[in-house]
């Protein structure tokens, strides 16, 4: 479980952007600080993945 992943979130449904290229994930528990470069996390994770984890929970 990720360190601010809510605690009654299943971790099957969790997805996390690219640690290796954005170690400092968690930035904040609010989401709210983060450095700049950060914006572009997202962007590691694949639309795939998002599909897969929406047609699993389903």
């Amino acid at each position: 479980m990720q360190v601010f992943q809510r605690l009654i979130s299943r971790e099957e449904y969790a997805v996390l952007a690219n640690r290796t290229q954005f170690p400092l994930i968690p930035t904040s528990i609010y989401g709210n600080k983060y450095p700049e470069h950060y914006k572009e996390a997202s962007r590691t994770i694949a639309p795939e993945t998002i599909i897969k984890k929406i047609e699993r929970a389903l």
